[in-house]
């Protein structure tokens, strides 16, 4: 949220598959994983599942880079009338 983007269609067809592969190593790391259930489900169960698919995650890379994007704020007012 408020992060600005960062693809636009012209610039989309200029990426490489080692472009994806470089992004994907970088950002899907341990830190950034969120896994969440939500239903009927057995919770032993749901842990085992998860720790198969992502418990060989690293935590993060070498070559990590801190966020430099500023969030942006778009201040704004709302009236609202009740007569």
């Amino acid at each position: 949220m408020g992060q600005p983007s960062h693809g636009i269609r012209d610039v989309v067809y200029s990426i490489s598959p080692e472009q994806v592969k470089e992004f994907h190593h970088n950002n899907y790391v341990g830190k950034n994983i969120v896994v969440s259930g939500a239903g009927n489900l057995d919770a032993r169960a749901f842990v085992n599942e998860v720790s198969n698919h992502f418990g060989a995650a690293p935590a993060s890379t070498v070559s990590e880079v801190p966020n430099s994007d500023k969030p942006l704020l778009t201040p704004s007012l709302l009236y609202q009338r009740d007569d």
